[in-house]
């Protein structure tokens, strides 16, 4: 879904208008917008899946892509607004589409604060190792 460098790192150019996105829902003048604005971010990163997987994959991707922009935008107050937003919200919206990006949003700042840069780093060795492994499979057969 992502292109990688050499190092697999993620190319993200073509993210970075969502990134941008993101970093702008700080400067939201009242919660309506916040959520306003996360909806949208929700919709071009659906559109993005949707572009470059199955559709079965768009859903399941939803998740890891927000991850990926959380990690990469520079975010300011981002906990304390969305908590402030989560208050504010209609009851009608919580369990409407604007409820699912709110909380899609919410999960993904949720693992990128309880996850460790030791677990992350341990992930990428071992993603390293298996494709070492499988690069001396290939060269042996």
């Amino acid at each position: 879904m992502i292109d990688a460098d050499a190092a697999g790192r993620p190319q993200l150019e073509p993210l970075s208008p969502m990134i941008e996105e993101l970093e702008c829902l700080g400067l939201a003048a009242a919660p309506a917008d916040y959520l306003r604005g996360l909806h949208l971010l929700t919709q071009h990163l659906s559109l993005f899946s949707a572009q470059r997987g199955t559709a079965d994959e768009g859903a399941d991707m939803l998740l890891p892509l927000m991850v990926l922009l959380v990690i990469h935008a520079e975010l300011a107050y981002t906990y304390p607004l969305l908590q402030l937003v989560k208050a504010l919200v209609a009851p009608s919206e919580v369990v409407s589409e604007m409820g699912y990006c709110l909380a899609t949003f919410e999960a993904a700042l949720e693992y990128t604060r309880t996850v460790s840069r030791d677990e992350l780093f341990a992930r990428d060795q071992q993603s390293e190792h298996e494709s070492e492994a499988n690069e001396e499979h290939t060269d042996c057969t």
